[in-house]
């Protein structure tokens, strides 16, 4: 047996698909249980439903959804969970067993205390069930996802071993739980990755080294008429190669919506290019005009020494210092007019001279 998820935002498509309605193979979709619901029976005591008033009950639980640390209701994105249980074809159950095992694999994956129709197919080789599940529980509490997948995937090898079901004529029960692995953590890994490459890429060429680069792989469908028609993304993870559609990953990564980005970018470029006449330009004048530019800012800048304290006293006077000055000048002009009177005449040197004497005989 194995486990496969699919999440949405609309419960009226999961239930009519579920019940078949609208389709010939109405028949072979048998209700097995509901909670959490409105429901009635017809004159033979089989369920009978609405499944617009079901897909109501649904939205109105999943509406009433608030954050921790908020009083008001907001809802949840995506609160569809639609879980598919599978056998091996040539293996049959009963409807009994069926519904014992859905029931077991929403308590191991902790889908409990919520709303949830459980139906069984028939229109294949291989039998199945599928299980629409409130990701808002009746409390209005979100339930937790983290790990969700592994969980999912180890629930179903579990229970395969339990019940003895069969692992397949040439399968291991290692294969087995291989192909258990979370195709879709997959896909939550390498939407981003791939809405980034594509925001920043110009081209399918730019766009597919830039992914090689991160490990995936881009290839572009081409049509027998030589048209492209679509893209997809594939990587390794495992051991396994996981390939996903652009517009299975995301919407704007489908190959229209990816051709129209790059011809927008393109149109950008080109007005750009209209608009400024890069011929005209001189880049060398252009530099020099920076340069000067910058060269007269600087020089009108003025600078403005720093005033301390010390500078802005006024000096004290000194009359020792002032004294010292004076005779200092003096001795100088002494040693001038000397200099002056040895280069005279000898007359003036003898009256000096004699002058001198008498002064010092009186």
């Amino acid at each position: 047996m194995i486990a496969k998820l699919t999440t949405g935002n609309g419960f009226g498509g999961a239930i009519r698909y579920d019940m078949k309605f609208g389709s010939d193979n109405s028949s072979m979709s048998v209700l097995l249980g509901l909670s959490g619901v409105d429901f009635s029976y017809d004159d033979e005591g089989n369920i009978k439903i609405d499944p617009r008033q079901i897909a109501f009950d649904f939205r109105q639980q999943a509406l009433c959804y608030r954050t921790p640390d908020s009083d008001n209701a907001r809802g949840v994105r995506k609160p569809v969970y639609h879980w598919v249980l599978s056998w091996r074809p040539g293996e049959h159950t009963t409807d009994a067993e069926k519904l014992d095992v859905a029931k077991d694999f929403m308590q191991r994956i902790g889908f409990v205390d919520t709303q949830y129709m459980i139906s069984a197919h028939y229109d294949k080789a291989h039998e199945h069930l599928h299980i629409v599940a409130n990701i808002v529980n009746n409390r209005g509490e979100r339930i937790p996802t983290l790990g969700l997948i592994d969980k999912a995937h180890k629930a179903a090898a579990a229970i395969t071993r339990e019940r003895g079901y069969q692992w397949g004529e040439k399968a291991t029960e290692k294969t087995i739980e291989n192909a258990h692995r979370p195709h879709e953590k997959v896909r939550y890994i390498i939407t981003p990755v791939v809405l980034k490459a594509v925001y920043k890429a110009r081209s399918f060429d730019e766009l597919k080294v830039s992914l090689k680069n991160k490990g995936i792989v881009m290839r572009i469908k081409t049509a027998q008429d030589g048209k492209r028609g679509g893209v997809s993304f594939a990587c390794k993870y495992e051991g396994q190669v996981h390939t996903f559609s652009g517009s299975s990953l995301n919407r704007y990564l489908s190959y229209s919506k990816i051709s129209a980005k790059f011809q927008r970018d393109r149109d950008k470029e080109a007005e750009l290019a209209e608009t400024t006449d890069f011929s005209t330009l001189d880049f060398r004048k252009l530099g020099q005009e920076a340069a000067e530019e910058s060269i007269n800012r600087r020089r009108n800048e003025t600078w403005k020494p720093v005033k301390t304290e010390e500078d802005s006293k006024e000096p004290e006077d000194n009359l020792e210092d002032k004294n010292d000055t004076l005779d200092t000048v003096v001795d100088i002009a002494s040693g001038l007019l000397g200099m002056v009177g040895s280069s005279g005449d000898e007359s003036n040197s003898q009256d000096l001279r004699r002058k001198k004497k008498y002064n010092k005989r009186r």
